[in-house]
């Protein structure tokens, strides 16, 4: 190889087979800005220590040696990967960069960053990096609302936004699912934002919860426009002995003659039917004997809260019981509360 063959390559150089004198591959040491490579097979140009792809236009750097290619130092000088049409621009094995020399974990590697000038630049708005081992961090680069979406075949699914002025937000075009064990759901939002937790409240403020953790309303109705007895609400307890709250309110807008109580009806867990006449107290703050509702014209009456004990598989009714309705209106609304079981 002579002297003028292995010269390097200048600036603005375009160069093919037999380029700088001579009829064998071109030899340069060293590729300076703006130059140009052609050619294929063993005519392909060839620098010191490296081969081309029988057939192609591959460049081998010899082993245990660097292949570099250096646009040199000018702000305005480029390495430039620009195929044609649609060709394609193909990095086999573990791309480091950022100035990265120590192969590590995976196919495209940056150097370890704190910041976004560190990272992958999504646009000149948007950056994705690290902020330490094992954390990973989208920034946007400007002022407004961050979100991040997750989609399927186009359609999003689900959205985390960073609110600049009200902290974040998840959301989801359908019902929110948070899962432990990967499988099993724990809580469920669903698109009216009702929540369903699959497990028990076992701590509230600080405090740890006992039975059902906290009180379950298990039943509440209003009946409104009656003139006879009638079945408030009721309940189907589960296969599992349970405590209960139950409590009932009666509001009579006219009345003739009325005679009747507000009435609880369950089986208690030695199985015995029980019939449990509610006590009332009218606004005037007085209990009537006996639970008895009486008298003409309108009132309201109210029970307090009162405990049962009802055994597996039976059922919780509260009702105005039979008596006498005469001209009778009245509306009335009772509550079941599950405490455990």
């Amino acid at each position: 190889m002579n002297a003028q063959r292995s010269r390097g390559i200048d600036a603005g150089s375009i160069l093919g087979p037999g380029s700088g004198g001579g009829s064998g591959p071109y030899s340069p040491t060293t590729f300076s800005s703006n130059a140009v490579l052609l050619g294929n097979g063993t005519g392909a140009i060839q620098a010191s220590g490296i081969t081309s792809t029988a057939g192609g236009s591959g460049l081998t750097a010899a082993a245990s040696t660097d292949l570099t290619l250096n646009a040199g130092s000018g702000a305005n000088n480029n390495v430039v990967l620009a195929p044609v049409g649609t060709g394609q621009v193909r990095i086999s094995g573990h791309t480091l960069l950022g100035g990265l020399t120590t192969d590590g974990t995976g196919v495209l590697q940056l150097p370890a960053a704190t910041t976004s000038a560190g990272g992958i630049g999504l646009g000149t708005d948007s950056s994705l990096f690290t902020t330490g081992a094992g954390a990973l961090q989208f920034q946007k680069n400007s002022a407004g609302n961050a979100s991040v979406a997750i989609s399927s075949n186009g359609a999003n699914i689900i959205t985390i936004l960073a609110d600049t002025g009200t902290g974040g937000y998840v959301s989801t075009s359908g019902s929110l699912f948070f899962r432990s064990n990967g499988v099993t759901t724990a809580l469920t939002i669903d698109t009216s934002q009702n929540a369903t937790f699959a497990k028990l409240i076992t701590s509230y403020n600080g405090i740890t919860t006992a039975g059902l953790g906290v009180p379950v309303i298990v039943a509440s109705t209003n009946i409104s426009a009656q003139s006879a007895a009638a079945t408030i609400t009721s309940y189907a307890n589960p296969a599992t002995d349970a405590d209960f709250d139950v409590r009932a309110q009666m509001s009579v807008t006219a009345s003739t003659t009325l005679v009747t109580t507000l009435t609880c009806t369950y089986t208690d867990v030695a199985n015995v039917a029980r019939t449990m006449i509610l006590p009332v107290v009218s606004v005037s703050g007085t209990f009537v004997a006996a639970g008895a509702i009486t008298g003409a014209g309108a009132s309201i009456w109210e029970t307090p809260v009162m405990h049962i004990r009802a055994k597996a598989s039976t059922t919780i009714t509260l009702l105005t019981s039979t008596g006498t309705f005469s001209g009778v209106t009245y509306s009335a609304s009772g509550i079941i509360t599950k405490l455990n079981g």
